[in-house]
């Protein structure tokens, strides 16, 4: 076998597809983490990397040295552009809000809600091919260590 993965390059987009090709498992459907990617070599690399398999995506923001689980636009990934990734993928993406910590205000979720909302209608003015997106909220117990 061509790929040598440690616990914590798993999910890495190079050794995912090194995976695909030496499994031939090539009907497998992939979970994207936007926080993990940014962490790596950033959401739109790596969503290009996984995006014809992709059909959810975990999102969360960080800024960019471990996995703190934020809500979006609480640390410095560049929601516009990996909306935009997103947005272009070939199947709908399912998107899940996976947080450390449920908001301490209602309003901070609303806010990220109301920007994805806008963030559709300005997506279909200029010619993303945006499918639905189912958005749930969940709460993700996740430790120090990421």
């Amino acid at each position: 076998m061509r790929w040598k993965i440690r616990p914590d390059e798993l999910g890495a987009p190079a050794s995912l597809q090194h995976f695909i090709a030496d499994t031939h498992l090539h009907d497998l459907r992939l979970c994207f983490d936007t926080g993990h990617a940014h962490i790596e070599e950033g959401v739109e690399v790596g969503f290009d990397a996984m995006r014809e398999r992709v059909v959810t995506a975990h999102i969360h923001d960080n800024h960019g040295e471990k996995d703190e689980h934020l809500l979006p636009y609480e640390g410095n990934i560049d929601w516009e552009a990996g909306l935009a990734a997103l947005a272009n993928a070939p199947q709908s993406v399912a998107l899940v809000l996976e947080l450390k910590e449920q908001p301490a205000e209602v309003p901070r979720s609303i806010k990220f809600a109301r920007r994805l909302i806008s963030w559709k209608r300005i997506s279909r003015k200029s010619g993303h091919a945006l499918r639905s997106w189912p958005l749930k909220i969940i709460h993700r117990e996740v430790n120090d260590s990421g």
